[in-house]
């Protein structure tokens, strides 16, 4: 599964901090494995063997930069290309996929919380 780009506004800084407490909030292990890159861990690789795409888990990467223009860029995608079986098949891939929508769209909802007036 190819990472999926997204453009966020706020600092990369401000973005990390973001995703760092959005994945918390859904669960996982995270790791700064570099300056501007995070790794998150939900669930187990044995649970997905035996239930296929309906287990829950979840190993993903995002990777930050920083456009002049746009702002910060994040490539969100799985950690590892994992062989189909250990991810879920193709309802392992969507849920994936889904899964990153919601984080991405959470992040968005945090930054904007976080940066208004009233926080």
């Amino acid at each position: 599964m190819a990472p999926t780009r997204h453009t966020v506004r706020g600092t990369p800084d401000q973005v990390l901090q973001a995703l760092w407490d959005v994945l918390g909030e859904r669960g996982y292990d995270v790791t700064r494995p570099a300056q501007w890159t995070l790794e998150a861990v939900r669930g187990s690789v044995g649970r997905n063997i035996l239930l296929g795409g309906f287990a829950q888990r979840m190993d993903l990467r995002f990777d930050l930069y920083v456009d002049p223009v746009s702002g910060v860029i994040v490539d969100a995608g799985v950690r590892e290309q994992t062989s189909a079986l250990v991810m879920g098949g193709a309802v392992g891939a969507m849920k994936t996929s889904n899964e990153i929508s919601a984080v991405m769209a959470a992040v968005h909802v945090h930054l904007d919380v976080t940066s208004s007036p009233d926080a």
